[in-house]
């Protein structure tokens, strides 16, 4: 997925993210955001969680788009 998206990865493989602490999913390329083990280690807990950040950024941006274009 890395190499098909260009997406940078840290130093232990996986997909790199720039929101720190707070914002989990956002990766450096617009509109591709991350969630689960393809960030790190994580259970399932934690997965579940980054699968609905992901979702409403992803949500977010979509709305954004569509009033941008009205």
């Amino acid at each position: 997925m890395a190499k098909i998206f260009n997406l940078p990865r840290e130093s232990h493989g996986f997909l790199q993210t720039v929101g720190g602490p707070l914002d989990t999913v956002t990766t450096p390329i617009p509109g591709i955001f991350v969630a689960g083990a393809a960030a790190g280690p994580k259970d399932i807990e934690d997965t579940v969680s980054m699968g609905g950040a992901a979702a409403a950024k992803a949500v977010g941006m979509l709305n954004r788009m569509a009033l941008e274009e009205v």
